[in-house]
């Protein structure tokens, strides 16, 4: 009871500093002027390449299905678990497309949390690959120690337990509440099936070919439809903060907490703070309304248990 006050204080605390740096000094007159100057006919174009950003993903998930999913009910889970993580706080989705996989395809519970794992840890490396590299491109070269720090741990942690397992019996003895060791243990066993370095690079391809796909939307919309004059590594640069900031556990769908990044980054390049908040919203809606429409076109049609797209079922398998 206390972790979970506690959580949801600093869950609270970080939505209410970002909507107090947003609305600090913030002119709404030219706020809404810059929305009024964004060209319906280019946001359409943006939203059609929000859609086709939908295939990599699917492509990923049907590979880590080892092509037991068929790509049409993958491409049904990524929206769905995009669409509920949108609806809902503290990022539902991601156990949502885990019971749906085991209604839909018979997807084992445990597996499917592995899948999960393998999705976040991968997409994780590339948010941090995109950072070290715009920090190199930018002059940044601060940011390089940390961002590799991270991602070492990480991978120290993988290799070590696959070839030491007595390091997850470890972990598992200093987790107290039963759910999450139940989750932590099927993470840990899938890490030792899947490391070998062929599963590595195919899955490092179709983890680089979500995030490309994703910054292209980006510099679509901040140098086409929003005419920002930024270099390609300045979007990329406000594309790794706010992939960051949709990264944390907040409100549905990051929201404030994305345009808090997305202000904050663009800020560095002389974009003003009204310029740079009809942008984040702009983008952000058009990310947020394909995948909540498509969500709820398969609960009504797909005949899923919605109640127990929520449950945690992690021993069934």
């Amino acid at each position: 009871m206390v972790k979970r006050a506690l959580s949801l204080a600093l869950r609270f605390a970080l939505i209410g500093g970002c909507l107090y740096f947003l609305a600090s000094g913030l002119d709404l007159e030219q706020t809404l002027a810059s929305f009024r100057n964004l060209e319906f006919g280019r946001l359409l174009v943006v939203e059609g390449a929000v859609v086709l950003t939908m295939l990599a993903p699917a492509w990923r998930l049907v590979f880590l299905t080892r092509h037991r999913v068929r790509f049409s009910l993958s491409l049904q889970t990524v929206f769905l678990c995009l669409g509920l993580n949108n609806i809902f706080p503290a990022k539902l989705g991601e156990l949502a497309k885990v019971s749906f996989l085991r209604q839909r395809a018979g997807i084992a519970m445990s597996e499917g949390m592995g899948i999960v794992f393998w999705e976040r840890f991968f997409d994780l490396n590339a948010v941090l690959l995109f950072g070290v590299l715009i920090a190199y491109l930018l002059d940044k070269s601060l940011l390089l120690v940390p961002l590799a720090v991270i991602v070492g741990v990480f991978w120290a942690f993988l290799l070590l337990n696959s070839r030491f397992p007595a390091i997850s019996r470890l972990v598992l003895r200093l987790i107290p509440l039963p759910r999450l060791k139940d989750f932590v243990a099927a993470i840990l066993e899938h890490l030792q099936e899947h490391v070998s370095w062929r599963f590595f690079l195919l899955l490092g391809w179709y983890t680089l070919l979500v995030w490309l796909s994703y910054l292209a939307v980006a510099l679509l919309f901040v140098q086409w439809a929003a005419g920002l004059e930024l270099t390609a590594a300045q979007v990329a640069a406000v594309f790794v903060v706010s992939s960051i900031g949709l990264s944390l556990p907040s409100s549905p769908g990051g929201m404030g907490v994305y345009e808090a990044a997305v202000v904050l980054s663009l800020g560095w390049f002389g974009v003003t703070k009204e310029t740079a908040l009809a942008a984040g919203i702009g983008l952000h809606v058009l990310q947020i309304l394909p995948t909540v429409l498509g969500t709820l076109i398969i609960l009504a049609t797909s005949g899923v248990d919605r109640h127990d797209l929520m449950r945690f079922k992690p021993r069934q398998t």
